[in-house]
């Protein structure tokens, strides 16, 4: 699969300059389902980048947050061939308003649904973080040299810093906020960026420790836990199970922290 890492990082580079350029001019906002919104640089971005993917990868199949594939994320069954999981724009209400935190985030599934390929691009800040199964997880700013990344080494769950996000209907809320209550009453600072392929990413690359999440779907985090798997991460399901595709939310941290938290996320539950 590494072989499809070069056509996944240009496929973000293609989405990422359109979002770019759609930040620049007034931006077409709509809601598309309870508290969720999108606009028109989701909807140009997907294209752009599925138009890419097609023409590179004709035996990959395709999901998109953007109505495009999703009823292949729900189930256990397997897959009939590998699919690329693209989040165009991850951090919509961020963009929206523009507020510089939002990313295009593709990851590629294999066919028992492993993510085993990732690509995060933050294209206000020009890093590009990425990893293929085997080959590490990488960040490239810039033009510059890639860096190796790796998840913190931080043992002391008094000192970690998790990252979060908060879903959007009332009872995952409650959820959400009762699990982060135990877990704030036990670290250093929460850290709520407003996009869950950041968060990994960020996780993957030891600036967060962790990273607990509810209500994010599966083209949220494909490619941030290929990032976390690579990086010598744990990226679990919300209660620390294996994830799953289609899965309410994800767990992600280090080793060190790793056992710590999903205690504290089992008595939340």
């Amino acid at each position: 699969m590494s072989d499809l890492l070069p056509i996944a990082l240009k496929a973000a580079e293609i989405g990422g300059a359109v979002l770019i350029d759609k930040l620049k001019t007034r931006r077409r906002v709509r809601l598309k389902g309870f508290r969720d919104i999108v606009t028109d640089a989701d909807l140009a971005a997907q294209d752009a980048i599925s138009a890419y993917l097609q023409a590179h990868s004709p035996e990959v199949g395709l999901i998109g947050e953007e109505d495009l594939g999703q009823s292949w994320l729900v189930g256990r069954a397997r897959l009939p061939r590998p699919m690329w999981v693209i989040d165009p724009l991850d951090g919509t209400t961020n963009f929206a308003r523009q507020f510089p935190v939002f990313a295009v985030s593709i990851g590629l599934l294999d066919e028992k649904r492993r993510p085993v390929l990732g690509v995060v691009l933050d294209p206000t800040r020009g890093e590009v973080f990425y990893a293929a199964e085997g080959r590490g997880a990488w960040l490239r700013t810039g033009k510059g040299k890639p860096k190796r990344l790796a998840v913190s080494n931080e043992a002391d769950l008094g000192m970690a810093v998790v990252g979060t996000g908060f879903p959007r209907d009332e009872a995952a809320i409650r959820k959400a906020i009762t699990a982060l209550e135990r877990i704030a009453t036990h670290c250093q600072k929460i850290r709520a960026l407003g996009s869950a392929a950041l968060n990994l990413a960020y996780t993957a690359a030891g600036r967060l420790d962790a990273t607990y999440m509810l209500g994010v779907k599966a083209w949220d985090v494909v490619g941030g836990i290929a990032l976390i798997q690579e990086a010598g991460g744990h990226a679990r399901g919300p209660e620390g199970g294996a994830w799953h595709t289609d899965d309410p939310g994800v767990f992600a941290s280090n080793t060190h922290l790793y056992a710590k938290l999903r205690r504290l996320l089992l008595r939340a539950a």
